[in-house]
C-alpha cells in the first residue's frame, strides 16, 4: 500500500493519523487517519478528487513523495466518495512507512505519470 505526501518527511518514519487537509467538507472530517491506496495512481486520484489544485501542484514543478508500508492493519475508508476508484483504506494508529520515491513534476507537465523509484523495497 502507498501513501503520497507533498513533503519529504524522512527515509523511515512513523506516521501519525490526522484529518487530511485535502478532505472536502462532504467527506469524513472527524476520524484521524493515514490514507493509503494499493497503487500510486490511486493515491493521486484520491488527492485530485479532493482538491484539484493539490494535484495541479505537480504541474507547477513540485514533486510529490511516495511512501510504502509493510503493515496490513488498515480498514476500508468510510464516507469517501471516490473509494471505489481509489480503493482508499485508512490506518487509524501510528504506522511505520518507508520512502519509496517521487512523482516527477516535469513528466506530469507533459501529461505523463513518472515514478522516480529511490527505494530498493520490493513490493
Amino acid at each position: 500500500m502507498f501513501h503520497v505526501s507533498r513533503q519529504f518527511i524522512g527515509q523511515s518514519v512513523m506516521m501519525k493519523p490526522q484529518i487530511p487537509k485535502t478532505a472536502p467538507n462532504y467527506e469524513d472530517r472527524t476520524i484521524p487517519r493515514i490514507c493509503i491506496s494499493p497503487t500510486i495512481e490511486q493515491c493521486i486520484m484520491g488527492i485530485a478528487g479532493a482538491k484539484l489544485q493539490e494535484a495541479l501542484s505537480l504541474l507547477k514543478g513540485k514533486d510529490w513523495y511516495i511512501y510504502t508500508t509493510d503493515s496490513w492493519d488498515y480498514i476500508p475508508a468510510k464516507d469517501v466518495f471516490d473509494h471505489i476508484d481509489t480503493e482508499e483504506h485508512w490506518f487509524l494508529e501510528p504506522t511505520k512507512f518507508h520512502f519509496y520515491g517521487t512523482v516527477c513534476s516535469q513528466a506530469a507537465r507533459k501529461g505523463k505519470l513518472q515514478i522516480n523509484k529511490i527505494s530498493n523495497t520490493v513490493l
